[in-house]
Formats: C-alpha cells, structure tokens, sequence
C-alpha cells in the first residue's frame, strides 16, 4: 500500500476505500484494490480496544501524515496538561476544606428549655440568726454585727465573691475573727465545716420555691423540677432539671416559678439592701460560671422570653470539637481556677472539689483566700478574656434571653419573686456549615475534567491500568527467558 500526503497526486487514479476513506492508488493489478486490508480492520489486530475512548490517541497512532500525527500529539499533550491543572485546584480547594453556611429556620412540636439557674445573693447565703444562736453558745457576749464579720470571713475564705467588707477589717480584728472562725469549726475540716454549715444553715430548696407551675399544673419544685448545683463564686444554687420542654406556645407553656426572699429578716442580712435573686441562663447544664447574671427583685413580675439558636459546625482548624458538649462551660472554669487558685496556691475551693476530682487537691485554707481579697476584693472575679482558648462544641445550642418587667402595685401575696421562662414561638434558628465540596461532588468534578478534556472514564482507567500491567509483565517475562 502507499500513503501519500502530497496534493499532487490527487491527479492520479486512485479509489477510496469504503472503511477507511483513505485514498488507495492503483497499480497495473487491479486486484490491489480487491485485496486491500485498510487500517480500519488492522487496527482492531494491533491496538487495545481503549485507544478508541482516550481522545486523540487513536488519531496519533492512525495517521501517516507527520503534520497530522505532530498536530494530535500536541493537542493531547495540551489536554492531558489542562486536565491535570484542573484536577490539581478540584484537589486543592477539597483539601482546604471550603465551607458554606446554611441559615433556616426549624419549626418544631416541641423545644428544651435551657438551663435555668436561681442563687440568692451572696448576703443572704447564710441563716445569720441560727449561726448567731449556735456561737453565743461559747462566746455570750458577741454581737450580731461580730457574727456577720464572722460570715463573710468563712464565705470569703471559700471562695464566694463580693465580701466587700473584708478589705476594712485591721489585722487585730482579722486575727480576732480567725480565732473566732476557729472555736466555731472545731475538729472539722475545711471542706466538711463549708457542708456542715449549708446543710444546717445554708438556704433550703423547699425554703426559697413556693409553687412551680410546669405545663399547666403544678410540680414538686425540689423533686420534678429543680436540683442544688455550685456555682463558681455563689456557692450552693439550684438549676432545673435537664429535659424540661415546652409543648404549646408563650403563655400556655411556659415554666412559672413562684418564690420566697431568703430568711425574711432585716437582721438576717449582711447588708440593708433590698433582697435580690440572681439568675443564670445557660445551654450548658450542670457547670455555670458567672458570666452574666440577671438580678431580679421582689414583687415585680419577671418575664423571660427566650430564642434559641442551634449551631451544627464542622470540625476543622481547632474552631470547634465534636467530643465537647455545649459551650464548654467547663474550660473556661478550670481556667480560672488554674490562674487564681490552684496555680499559686495547689489548693482548691470546697464546693468546687467534684472539678477536680480526680486530681485530689487540698481545700484552701481560709486565711489564704482572704489574704487575696485583704490585697484586692476584685482578684476572684472572672476576667473578661481568659489567657488558655476554650474550644466550644461544634453541636451547641445558643439562647437569647430577653427579660420583661411588670411592676405590681401591691405586694405579692405569699410570696416574693415571680419568674417565667418560655419561648415565644416553638421555632429555632439553625447554623449548618457543610463543605462546599462533598465526596460525591468530589468524584463528579474529576470525572468531568477526565471526561471533558480527555473523553475517558473509570473503565477506560482500568482498561489501560489492565493493559499496561500485562505489558510489563510480558516484558519482564521475556528478559528473564532471554538471559536463562
């Protein structure tokens, strides 16, 4: 057979083969042309059947034409680099890991309500009158005022905040009240005197909640609703219960709780301010430090209206873990205790011991404690930015609260504080951050460069992986029986 390229022949006798479209120049034999095998049955013999699915390979391997076959080898090339480039950036952007932000709003039968946490403010921790009876039992002459110097001493000493008087006591009237503090606790320890004193003159359950009203009926406050839980800074509080939800919208379902002042006795305060209670909203249950508190008063009706906010985030660049439930309450509270207490002093307060159970640290001494607020009332407090980075959970939910007042004319009658807790609508707000990119989105977008450029799929990966394989391992075959 012969091929010619040259436009000069085109004057010659010559057929077209009806396979191959190639022009076939004619002899003296006409048979030639009879007998004529053309490439298009040829090729089938001599290449895989996966050169027809890569583009451009087959035109490489059938032209005869060096123009033609240069122009398909560079086109090719071209291709095989453009689809690399862009498999390169599909890989790169996936390995970034982009994301996008989902917002909408989920509209539910039911909602939890978060967790609702009550203390009654730091002068009114204490039944003063009950520890003022029990030291006159070995110090007759000591005065009320002596017994409240005495409270705020053993208050401040474990770790409670705001014992403001502390900082005027001279050191002669210090060291009178330790001696003081010392007959008073007898043998106990530190940790069991701070429990013994709550227990028989810390404020009750049952003393501060009147009536709970939960899903239109009333509850056992103490049994169904509430539970005593510390907290950094206010000591022994109560917080209701997790699993409480509202079923029906606003007023119908909403949490009521109706409660009494603390030991309702001017004398029974370590000031002459009017009493207050101080209360926490939190997603986070069982921890709660005191980041913003909510002061309510006596009659005056206390209206929370709550939204919630759920943030469903992906882990990635340590902005959040999967294993942390919440908003990590918990880290922010170690770290406080790590700068202030334990780190300088290897002590620990002893509400707060369960913290740290595992690692046994001594209860604080009060003297030590004391000596802190005698240099600087305000050093408990918590700062405003913590120096350790709390990871928060990449599950959370988040409340706003926002709190209405109604002042009543007259007193309350039987009670004192009235707090109500509902979410204005059974909705929430969600946050839902996904990859822009997903496994199956993945595989699309380097299918489609493989398919776009290259005219190849999986199968023909295989076909030629397949092909190649067999080729080596012919020609490794051959070596070897060559040298034996």
């Amino acid at each position: 057979m012969i091929y010619e390229c040259s436009l000069s022949n085109i004057k010659k006798n010559y057929r077209i083969c009806q396979f191959c479209k190639e022009k076939f120049m004619l002899t003296n034999d006409i048979e030639n042309f009879e007998n004529h095998i053309c490439d298009f049955h040829a090729f089938d013999d001599i290449y895989p059947p996966w050169i027809y699915e890569f583009h451009g390979v087959r035109q490489i391997f059938s032209k005869k034409c060096f123009i033609k076959k240069f122009f398909w080898i560079i086109l090719l090339i071209f291709c095989i680099g453009v689809t690399f480039l862009t498999i390169f950036f599909i890989v790169k952007k996936y390995k970034e890991g982009e994301t996008s932000t989902f917002i909408s709003v989920k509209i539910v039968p039911s909602l939890e309500l978060p967790a609702l946490t009550i203390c009654p403010d730091s002068y009114d921790i204490l039944n003063i009158i009950g520890i003022y009876n029990e030291i006159q039992a070995f110090h007759s002459n000591i005065t009320i005022n002596e017994v409240k110097d005495l409270i705020q001493y053993f208050l401040a000493g474990n770790g409670i905040f705001n014992m403001k008087r502390i900082k005027y006591f001279t050191r002669d009237y210090l060291e009178y009240i330790e001696v003081l503090y010392t007959k008073w606790s007898k043998n106990y320890s530190n940790y069991d005197f701070f429990f013994y004193v709550h227990k028989k003159y810390g404020l009750k359950c049952e003393e501060l909640f009147r009536k709970c009203y939960y899903h239109k009926k009333i509850e056992n406050c103490c049994k169904n609703i509430l539970k005593p839980i510390p907290v950094l800074g206010r000591g022994i509080c109560f917080q209701t219960i997790k699993g409480l939800k509202q079923q029906d919208e606003d007023d119908i379902g909403k949490l009521l709780l109706e409660m009494n002042a603390p030991f309702v006795n001017h004398k029974n305060k370590l000031n002459n301010n009017q009493s207050k209670l101080v209360v926490f909203v939190n997603s986070d249950f069982d921890v709660i430090t005191t980041g913003h508190p909510i002061f309510i008063f006596p009659n005056v009706y206390n209206t929370f209206l709550i939204n919630a906010k759920r943030i469903k985030l992906i882990e990635k660049n340590m902005n959040c873990a999967n294993e942390i439930e919440g908003n990590n309450n918990i880290c922010f509270l170690k770290n406080f205790l790590k700068s202030k207490i334990i780190g300088p002093y290897n002590c620990i307060f002893s509400y707060l011991k369960h913290i740290y159970f595992y690692e046994k640290y001594p209860i604080c001494n009060l003297s030590t404690i004391i000596h802190l607020y005698y240099e600087n009332p305000h050093i408990l407090r918590l700062p405003s930015k913590s120096q350790t980075k709390c990871i928060p959970g990449c599950n959370r939910w988040q409340y706003f609260t926002t709190l209405q007042v109604g002042n009543m004319l007259t007193q309350f009658s039987g009670y004192h504080f009235n707090l109500e807790m509902s979410y204005l609508n059974l909705q929430y707000e969600q946050i839902t951050e996904s990859y822009t990119t997903s496994i199956p989105t993945f595989i699309a977008e380097i299918g489609g460069q493989l398919g776009l450029f290259l005219g190849i799929s999986v199968i023909t990966l295989l076909q030629i992986i397949i092909y190649l394989y067999k080729k080596i391992i012919i020609l490794l075959f051959a070596r070897s029986s060559y040298n034996e």
